[in-house]
């Protein structure tokens, strides 16, 4: 939650129309009212875009990594473990390969042993799909790079993921809404975790 500017834009949204509303005369915050229960919450969402602070997670539990509610997670990827690569292709070029299966990592015959020794073993990033994932690292930002990430090794595509959480960054692409997906410098998709067919497209494409 740390940085989205659109839990800002909505928390002020709240703040500036009720303050509107009180000067109008349409509601008096003088006196008790359930208001200022909306009020509240539109503070809080702004402070937690600032210090990072997430009251709800006392409930629902908070990302490890990004700090994020895991009650506003919809992917299903929020406070989920990460998945530890097997041995072998971790040792992958690592030349400390000890068994058969690690040294033949890189040197397969077939298609996808091949595409891997390309951006793994040549030590250098030709032919490997450049991938940028634009988001502030929110739950849908990290779900999309997984999904990504998942889809290009089940196609046997290397690809290469960077994630740009800077704002001024993602503003610079034009992208409003998070997360946004860029290949070749040019904005493929924002505002939600992408459907497998269409990271199927960009891979093959």
């Amino acid at each position: 939650m740390k940085g989205n500017p659109i839990y800002r834009v909505i928390g002020l949204g709240i703040i500036v129309s009720s303050i509107l509303a009180h000067i109008s005369g349409q509601i008096d915050f003088t006196q008790p009212t359930w208001l200022w229960i909306p009020i509240f919450m539109a503070v809080m969402m702004i402070q937690a875009t600032f210090t990072g602070f997430c009251p709800m997670s006392n409930f629902f539990g908070k990302d490890p990594e990004t700090g994020s509610c895991c009650g506003a997670d919809t992917s299903g990827s929020c406070c989920t473990p990460k998945e530890e690569k097997p041995a072998a292709e971790s040792s992958c070029c690592s030349g400390a390969a000890e068994t058969k299966a690690e040294s033949s990592c890189c040197s397969g015959s077939d298609e996808t042993t091949k595409a891997k020794s390309e951006s793994c073993c040549s030590g250098s990033d030709e032919g490997v799909l450049e991938i940028k994932v634009l988001g502030t690292g929110c739950a849908n930002c990290i779900a999309t790079a997984q999904r990504i990430e998942q889809q290009a090794e089940k196609l046997g595509v290397p690809v290469k993921i960077i994630k740009v959480e800077e704002i001024a960054d993602i503003a610079g692409y034009g992208v409003m809404s998070t997360p946004g997906v860029v290949i070749h410098e040019k904005v493929v998709h924002s505002g939600s975790i992408p459907t497998i067919q269409q990271i199927e497209g960009w891979l093959k494409g």
